[in-house]
């Protein structure tokens, strides 16, 4: 009888032992799959960073590069202003084709500083 207990006890804990190493078994492969999930996770997170960080830089050379155009253009307006003051063609009004040959080419060149290529104003 005595043998018989023993023999039970020791199944009892070679169950128990089976149990506790399959339900560590189960959590450590939950532990792996959360962990890969997160860096997963982080690596997306990480790209899209680089992602909003390079639009950023793109607007920003963007705005440089229309102020320093609109900086330049009000430059030529002084200077072009100051060569024709004296003149005396300046006080004529302007032909009506001429101007509208002007606005065109003016229109022209704001839609084309929209465009996806900075460098890429049509002139």
């Amino acid at each position: 009888m005595l043998a018989f207990l023993l023999v039970v006890l020791i199944a009892a804990l070679l169950l128990t032992a089976a149990h506790y190493r399959d339900s560590t078994l189960r959590v450590e492969q939950q532990r792996d799959a959360a962990i890969q999930q997160t860096k997963s996770a982080e690596a997306v997170t990480n790209n899209v960073i680089s992602a909003v960080r390079l639009f950023n830089d793109i607007a920003a050379s963007t705005q440089s590069q229309k102020q320093q155009a609109n900086a330049d253009s009000e430059n030529r307006i002084v200077v072009i202003r100051k060569a024709v003051e004296t003149d005396k063609c300046a006080a004529l009004p302007v032909p009506d084709t001429a101007a509208r040959e002007l606005r065109t080419h003016r229109n022209q060149i704001r839609s084309g500083s929209t465009s996806p290529d900075p460098g890429g104003i049509n002139r």
